[in-house]
């Protein structure tokens, strides 16, 4: 392993059910009543195309970008003030970082979101670069974005490790010729017999990686 690729949402911090209800919730402010199918329709897209699909979806009578910074705060909120890491993510980051293994993050979420947590807990200098689907115009569960990373590293696919929860990334990445660590997050376990099947690698949580990599 020569660099580690992370994802944010499931796999270094808990922030699925805040991710689940956030169009819901939106959507109940503006008085409309959301469809059981919300967040499914919804979980791959980037935010902008998130955005898109509601206001199509539900007739919202704003444009895309006043939805956008109402959204907005409530994301920025959330991730500089209420998300959390996963145990044992500092130390594992730090670890890897002794050890000269190349950092990056690669995510759905805006640039400035994936900052204000990291910065909050003193790691974000740890990364390279965040790669993300609004920085790249890709989704995340497109193998072109992951093929980026190689590009952007200068090494081979193979001597990169992707840390995910979500089974559609671990396919996408593994299209790409990455490798796959699968970190159990609640919300997957719905795919959990799957993604141990596709997984290089299945961890519980951070815990184990630490023993693996010192």
């Amino acid at each position: 392993m020569k660099a580690a690729v992370f994802d944010i949402d499931g796999t270094l911090i808990d922030s699925i059910d805040f991710w689940r209800n956030l169009g819901k919730n939106y959507l109940i402010s503006q008085g409309i009543s959301p469809r059981d199918d919300l967040y499914q329709a919804m979980e791959t897209l980037t935010v902008a195309e998130g955005i898109s699909y509601m206001k199509k979806e539900y007739k919202i009578g704003k444009t895309s970008l006043q939805i956008k910074e109402e959204l907005d705060e409530l994301l920025f909120s959330y991730y500089k003030n209420d998300a959390k890491l996963k145990p044992y993510v500092i130390e594992v980051i730090k670890t890897l970082k002794s050890k000269n293994i190349r950092l990056a993050i690669a995510s759905v979420i805006d640039e400035e979101l994936v900052f204000s947590i990291l910065d909050r807990y003193g790691i974000y200098d740890y990364f390279e670069f965040v790669q993300t689907s609004e920085n790249t115009n890709l989704s995340k569960d497109n193998g072109e974005f992951f093929k980026l990373l190689p590009k952007r590293l200068n090494i081979k696919p193979d001597q990169i490790f992707l840390f995910e929860d979500s089974l559609h990334c671990m396919e996408a990445a593994k299209m790409a010729g990455l490798n796959v660590v699968a970190i159990e997050d609640n919300y997957a376990k719905k795919d959990l017999e799957k993604i141990i099947e596709f997984a290089d690698i299945y961890l519980k949580d951070f815990k184990k990686l630490i023993k693996f990599i010192k």
